[in-house]
């Protein structure tokens, strides 16, 4: 603090974190029939980044209860914060994506965005409303169902062709549902592979 340009009397104190997974918990505020905030959560999404890239995620990842009731309590904590309206207000409706970092029973908040993202686009094939369908009611006051349709898995592509057209050979392979989730895991991933770019 010493060396501050300004003193506030508070620190942010950074260290490095061994965890097993990292996942995002999305997480619902819409307003329910009586008119009132209402949080939901959707089942686990786990992902995988490396160097900082979208690489795969899949949807449910297994937590114990422990760690789901912990996970729970933080992005409820952090999102009824960031939805605190002026003057009792219904402010930040909408889609949260909380992420966090698990190791056990332990739990640590990463960050949350307020948005759809690419690593939650597992939700089209998992969820009964995805995340997009989830963003959109919960701001246009609708019932939103954040319940699982059935696990799921996907993949990155890269296209690796620089060109103003290309296309995909092996997408009818690529269309194939799997009802459990480390095979539906192992699927996305083969699929990514067997799913070429070419100039078109």
């Amino acid at each position: 603090m010493a060396g501050g340009r300004v003193s506030h009397g508070r620190d942010i104190v950074e260290g490095f974190i061994r965890f097993d997974h990292e996942i995002t918990l999305l997480t619902v505020r819409a307003l329910n029939a009586a008119g009132q905030v209402q949080t939901h959560f959707c089942a686990p999404v786990g992902h995988v980044q490396l160097q900082g890239d979208y690489v795969e995620s899949w949807q449910p990842h297994p937590m114990n209860a422990a760690a789901l009731a912990k996970a729970q309590a933080i992005a409820r904590a952090i999102t009824g914060d960031l939805g605190r309206g002026l003057q009792g207000q219904p402010d930040g409706l909408g889609l949260y994506g909380v992420e966090l970092f698990v190791r056990g029973d332990q739990v640590w908040f990463s960050e949350v965005s307020s948005r759809p993202h690419e690593a939650r686009l597992v939700t089209l094939v998992t969820q009964w409303h995805d995340e997009f369908e989830l963003h959109a009611r919960a701001n246009l006051g609708r019932p939103v169902d954040t319940s699982l349709e059935s696990p799921g898995a996907s993949a990155v592509i890269y296209g690796g062709v620089d060109a103003k057209g290309i296309v995909f050979d092996g997408v009818a392979e690529a269309l194939v549902h799997d009802a459990d989730v480390e095979r539906a895991r192992a699927q996305a991933k083969k699929v990514a592979l067997l799913v070429q770019p070419r100039v078109a």
